[in-house]
């Protein structure tokens, strides 16, 4: 593909680097002739074509005997590379059953009717036995959402449920397959870096159908900020709004509403508010002559985050403090700066009207660079504590 020419890298060199990338420490040649099951000759001459791609880009594959071979590259610049990487075909680059996962509950989503083992196979690569392995996990996911993953003999698979439950899943699928790069580029798009030519660039982790809908919706959103005054809403609300007008259209489309086909009464009231959600909403159902429904609207604009009382938000700022302390080995619990400090950043993310989860942080790749281990620290405790009050995992 015109990409891969590009690059000048295989596929599968291209998972070589991606692997290189998130291993901690070094990898032997044995280890990588392992994971992807090839001779240790073949896993060097990848190698070979690997550090030469490297060089063009001003890094080093780093080599030492009785060591193995390791990258050395600021988060900033690995997501970077990652981002070239992963550009064409992104959804495909990634081997592992988390990411197929993703997209067989995307491709459930984007049908009224069964979809058969053989044509998740043939769209995802790979067998019709792992495909089978897929649904057994996908179908735990589908009951933590309280969906249900129907078996039809003869006919294949299909998600059961109420719609709000469906687009709870599909906004977690969004969420997850966004990367912080990704997330640093929308935000540049929505700013003041606009342009067409950008949007078209973009490669996110969505079925071809969504990524339209999600790209003319940014566009969209993009313009209208353009037009009139948006600083009610933070990046987070623009991203979240933004993300919910897309899955709304996208059901919109196959039928499935949240509730009744009952049309918005009042949107003269919103249209002279300037209400940002109903103007994005009606200039991307327009596109699609889609109707403007009251219950569609309540979705977009509704809270996506449950209202935590002070004293929930204090227990959660404690138990959160305590975990890094008993991880870390340090008494952070006994700092009360610390707790006043995270209390107050806890309580506006707890009540922000909207939510998105995977909001860029500048400050990330520094932290991760001076203090991995206490980065690793707090990551694990907000995932244990902070996970039991939003939402479910994916």
């Amino acid at each position: 593909m015109e990409g891969e020419r590009k690059l000048s890298l295989s596929k599968r060199e291209i998972n070589i680097i991606l692997t290189l990338m998130e291993n901690e420490a070094s990898s032997t040649t044995n280890d990588l002739a392992r994971k992807f099951k090839l001779s240790v000759r073949t896993i060097k001459y990848d190698l070979d074509n690997i550090k030469e791609w490297l060089e063009k880009r001003g890094e080093k594959l780093y080599t030492k005997r009785n060591k193995g071979i390791w990258l050395d590259l600021h988060e900033t610049k690995k997501r970077e590379l990652k981002n070239e990487l992963l550009y064409v075909e992104k959804y495909n680059f990634y081997p592992d059953q988390e990411m197929r996962i993703s997209k067989i509950i995307s491709l459930l989503c984007y049908k009224n009717d069964y979809v058969t083992t053989q044509q998740l196979a043939n769209t995802l690569g790979v067998s019709k036995n792992t495909i089978v392995n897929d649904l057994d996990e996908t179908e735990k996911i589908l009951n933590n959402y309280k969906l249900n993953l129907i078996r039809k003999n003869y006919f294949g698979f299909a998600i059961e449920g109420k719609e709000r439950d469906i687009r709870l899943l599909l906004e977690a699928v969004i969420q997850k397959g966004l990367t912080d790069y990704d997330i640093y580029n929308i935000t540049q798009i929505v700013s003041n870096q606009y342009s067409e030519e950008k949007i078209a660039k973009l490669s996110l982790a969505m079925l071809p159908e969504m990524q339209e809908i999600y790209k003319l919706t940014l566009t969209k959103v993009t313009n209208l900020l353009k037009e009139s005054n948006g600083d009610e809403f933070n990046y987070s609300d623009i991203l979240s709004i933004t993300s919910k007008v897309a899955i709304s259209t996208f059901r919109m489309i196959l039928n499935q509403t949240i509730n009744s086909y009952k049309l918005l009464s009042n949107q003269k009231l919103l249209l002279n508010k300037n209400e940002l959600p109903y103007l994005l909403m009606k200039k991307v159902f327009d596109h699609y002559e889609l109707p403007i429904l009251e219950d569609e609207y309540v979705y977009i604009f509704s809270d996506i985050l449950m209202n935590f009382e002070e004293q929930n938000i204090s227990e959660l700022t404690q138990k959160i403090i305590r975990t890094v302390s008993e991880e870390e080995k340090m008494p952070y619990d006994k700092d009360k700066q610390l707790y006043t400090n995270l209390f107050a950043h806890l309580t506006v993310k707890m009540h922000k009207k909207y939510l998105f989860v995977n909001e860029y942080n500048p400050f990330i790749d520094d932290i991760k660079a001076k203090h991995f281990t206490l980065y690793k620290a707090i990551i694990k405790a907000c995932e244990k504590e902070i996970s039991k009050s939003v939402s479910f995992p994916l």
